[in-house]
């Protein structure tokens, strides 16, 4: 079993995850059930990571608070119309560790 995350504003990144497009959503959901979450780097307690998301290929999500606009996350894959499979992966894994 992982350790638990401290998680600033855990309410925003349940926020963040609910506006992703639902195919994106139900897509994360498929990596989470297959457990594609690989590591979760704790770059600033709380407020930054960089996790490993097993896809196609292994790709890293860089997940970051900004008090003045919230939770947002960055993926290395090629996709670019908005937070990916790869970051609700990601994002939920955080939220779900922070528990």
């Amino acid at each position: 079993m992982m350790p638990s995350l401290e998680l600033v504003d855990p309410e925003d990144i349940a926020a963040v995850l609910d506006d992703i497009d639902p195919t994106i959503r139900q897509r994360g959901e498929t990596y989470l059930r297959g457990s594609a979450v690989e590591a979760i780097e704790v770059l600033n307690p709380g407020e930054k990571f960089r996790v490993r998301v097993r896809g196609t290929a292994l790709y890293h999500v860089e997940v970051l608070y900004d008090p003045s606009i919230g939770w947002d996350a960055e993926c290395d894959c090629p996709y670019d119309a908005g937070p990916c499979k790869h970051c609700y992966a990601a994002l939920k894994t955080i939220l779900t560790r922070a528990g």
